[in-house]
């Protein structure tokens, strides 16, 4: 994925997510391009359009910053100082890879590393493909509970046909079936009541944290990622 980035260079909806990033002080080289590609594909799914509109980019921005407060709720819940102990982590790290996918291939294949912070759903999906005995998934006691808005468009439906089949697949997606393949891939869902035994076993109990422990976004925002925030107090110092 990184070799086809830098040799095709970065689609539209890629620099329109990284400039929303930016915009909201977080640079976009801290999160996975797996994960970024993830939700331009739901919002494709959501939208029905091959670009999704500026909006769906900021709000899809918004929801990724929040995934990126996880290491800080961890040090708090933990008697740490969030700050100094997400700084440690990035002394730590030998390669910052762009995508969650490279940093797996830098860990597994490059033997580059200790140990690879990772999505829960990545994680397993590496343990699928390379064989369960290649490594341990430790996972933590607290973490961040994110969870991807999902919605009717009203401009992209043009009669009612189109909102009953919108409104049709965006009920399913909650619904026991469709939960249970969420599970199946590897996924937190809510609804495990038709999920197999051994789907619902592979997730332990963790502490997720919303948005308001840490004061909600109106504090969040300009706190930890606007210019001269607390991430760039501490990616500035490596």
């Amino acid at each position: 994925m990184i070799g086809l980035f830098g040799i095709f260079g970065r689609s539209k909806d890629l620099q329109r997510l990284d400039a929303a990033l930016r915009a909201r002080g977080l640079h976009p080289r801290l999160l996975p391009e797996a994960a970024k590609l993830t939700v331009f594909k739901l919002l494709r799914e959501a939208t029905g359009q091959s670009s999704p509109p500026v909006a769906a980019h900021e709000r899809a921005a918004e929801l990724l910053v929040y995934c990126r407060l996880g290491t800080q709720g961890y040090a708090e819940e933990n008697g740490l100082d969030p700050q100094e102990f997400v700084g440690q982590i990035y002394r730590n790290v030998p390669v910052l890879d762009t995508a969650a996918r490279g940093s797996t291939t830098t860990f597994v294949q490059r033997g580059l590393g200790d140990v690879l912070l990772a999505w829960e759903n990545e994680a397993y999906l590496a343990l699928a493909e390379l064989g369960e005995d290649q490594f341990d998934i430790i996972v933590p006691s607290v973490s961040v509970l994110a969870e991807p808005p999902i919605a009717l468009v009203e401009g992209n439906l043009p009669d009612d046909a189109t909102r009953a089949l919108a409104t049709a697949y965006l009920e399913q997606l909650y619904s026991p079936e469709a939960q249970a393949i969420a599970l199946r891939h590897y996924y937190r869902a809510w609804d495990t009541s038709a999920a197999a035994a051994e789907d619902i076993a592979r997730f332990p109990e963790v502490n997720r944290l919303t948005i308001e422990h840490f004061g909600g976004w109106a504090q969040v925002q300009p706190e930890h990622f606007g210019d001269g925030g607390i991430f760039d107090q501490i990616y500035d110092g490596q």
